[in-house]
């Protein structure tokens, strides 16, 4: 009975934020403030876990949904109030580090830091050291790692929503180099919102390999 019902809350999950996605995509496509919808979205996230934590209690379930506040709070900054950008980006990456706990080896975790510490080398050489520019590279790491990592183990709807959220991203990174800015604005929404139902929906699917 609780795997059926599961089935049901999860299948209302997907149908409700499937409508709630399509709303903001038209609304962005006639240039009206989608803000609330792409919002109401990421909180439906928050509540689904809440949901699975009650019928579960289980490590994962706890782990899930500790992302999706992370998520949620920092987008409160990066989406809605559209400042606090380090605290946002900070944010994010404490997300993407439990996202890893799911997905990622010792191995992973190892490489992963020394790449990242090899980037900060860089930007003071290049004297483009900053915190955000430190965090955003944290943030990338960690997610294209997220993305193989998940693949290699077979974890299929975390590796799509990775990949999704990952083109977010970059998305955003040209938006704020000042490529392609017609699309970027509000392209990246077309890659985030998805990636953020398929993770919160698939995460529960399997533990770490």
């Amino acid at each position: 009975k609780q795997i059926m019902y599961n089935g049901f809350m999860k299948t209302a999950f997907c149908l409700i934020e499937s409508v709630l996605y399509l709303i903001t995509v038209i609304m962005d496509l006639e240039k009206l403030d989608s803000i609330p919808y792409k919002y109401a979205l990421l909180a439906v996230c928050v509540l689904y876990g809440i949901y699975r934590l009650f019928r579960e209690k289980d490590r994962i379930s706890l782990l899930v949904l500790i992302i999706r506040v992370l998520t949620a709070i920092a987008d409160w900054f990066l989406l809605v109030r559209v400042d606090h950008y380090l605290t946002g980006v900070i944010l994010f990456c404490a997300a993407e580090s439990l996202y890893a706990l799911l997905v990622a080896s010792r191995k992973s975790w190892i490489l992963r830091a020394a790449i990242w510490l090899s980037a900060g080398i860089l930007l003071m050489l290049f004297r483009e050291f900053s915190p955000l520019y430190l965090a955003a590279a944290y943030s990338i790491i960690w997610l294209s790692f997220n993305v193989i990592d998940a693949f290699k183990n077979r974890q299929m709807a975390a590796g799509i929503g990775f990949l999704l959220f990952w083109i977010c991203d970059i998305l955003v990174g040209l938006f704020n180099l000042g490529v392609w800015t017609s699309f970027t604005a509000n392209g990246n929404w077309l890659f985030y919102g998805p990636s953020q139902i398929i993770l919160t929906a698939g995460s529960y699917e399997h533990e770490k390999k």
